[in-house]
């Protein structure tokens, strides 16, 4: 059963649900937590990683790119925040945070700096992706009833806040096989859902509004945000789609 998350009176019990939800605001651009570096360590590193200890970008123009960041370093990787197209060299991947696609679709016009064009070369060539919220519209081909910029890397069809309004945002767990048998605590605020896919898009999870959570090939994609829980499991599913494509690399 889905549990409202409290957006306003912070009696949530999830991790920095409420400053999180509350920093969602339309066209709001979020400053980071991170130490002043953009340069994050990892955590802790099995040793058996160690060879294949990877660098993942995290796309900071908005959205919580601070808490992916922690999350990512949990599970062995480097981090690096990316604002830039020259940032982007250096990255075995790249995570998409949520936030506002319209804010982010406005910047896909500007010429002063490649940013966009870079991410979808990198992708086109391979790189894994991984778009949250905001980052699953930004990567899709079709978002129902806009013509907003984006990146159409994925052949999937979107519907923006699908969800309802923020105050609608909900905890709910879910089933995903590729995560193991225990239901992931996915966390919706405003987020979209996924209308239809190509045949070749994975499909790992569905709520009753319809589907959460694909990959489609090098991409990947949830309509809830892991990076406000205390779950890894997502972004080590990622870490390891990373290390893969880093190891074929060389």
């Amino acid at each position: 059963m889905a549990k409202l998350v409290d957006t306003t009176t912070g009696t949530s019990d999830l991790k920095r649900a409420r400053h999180t939800a509350a920093r969602h605001g339309a066209g709001s651009v979020i400053g980071s937590s991170l130490p002043p570096s953009d340069v994050g360590t990892a955590q802790s590193v099995n040793p058996a990683d160690k060879a294949t200890v990877v660098t993942i970008g995290v796309l900071a123009l908005q959205g919580d790119f601070a808490e992916h960041a922690h999350m990512l370093q949990s599970c062995g990787a480097k981090t690096k925040l990316v604002r830039r197209a020259a940032e982007l060299d250096g990255i075995d991947g790249l995570v998409i945070p949520g936030g506002e696609s319209t804010t982010i679709a406005k910047l896909t016009g500007n010429t002063t700096d490649p940013l966009f064009d870079a991410i979808i070369e990198r992708a086109k060539d391979g790189m894994p992706v991984y778009g949250t919220c905001m980052g699953m519209i930004f990567l899709a081909r079709e978002i129902e009833g806009s013509e907003q910029g984006r990146l159409a890397l994925m052949d999937i069809t979107v519907r923006r806040n699908a969800f309802g309004p923020q105050i609608a945002s909900r905890e709910e767990h879910v089933a995903i096989d590729e995560l193991g048998a225990e239901p992931f605590p996915a966390v919706f605020i405003r987020g979209p859902i996924i209308l239809g896919c190509a045949p070749h898009v994975q499909v790992y999870s569905k709520v009753a509004e319809g589907i959460v959570m694909c990959r489609q090939n090098n991409l990947l994609a949830t309509a809830f945000h892991p990076e406000i829980t205390d779950d890894l499991r997502v972004h080590q599913y990622f870490v390891k789609m990373v290390r893969k494509y880093a190891c074929v690399r060389v």
